[in-house]
C-alpha cells in the first residue's frame, strides 16, 4: 500500500472509529464497514462506507480525494 493510500485509509478508519465511539453505529456495522475499508483499494468505495455518517473526514483527506478520485 502506498503512503498516500495508507493515509487515506487511516482517515476513513478514523471516521468509523469516531462515529462508533459516539454510539452512532452498532458494533456489527462498525466491524462490517471496517472489514470492507481494509479490503478496498478504491478511494471512492471507501468514501461510500462513511458517506451516510455525520462525522466527516478531515480536510487533508477530502483534498486528497478531490485531487485523486476520477
Amino acid at each position: 500500500m502506498s503512503k498516500s493510500a495508507s493515509f487515506f485509509t487511516k482517515n476513513v478508519i478514523d471516521v468509523l472509529v469516531h462515529t462508533y465511539s459516539r454510539g452512532s453505529i452498532s458494533n456489527e456495522a462498525f466491524e462490517r464497514r471496517l472489514d470492507k475499508v481494509i479490503e478496498m483499494t478504491s478511494h471512492q468505495a471507501m468514501m461510500d462506507q462513511i458517506a451516510d455518517l455525520d462525522a466527516t473526514p478531515n480536510e487533508d483527506t477530502l483534498t486528497y480525494a478531490l485531487k485523486n478520485i476520477n
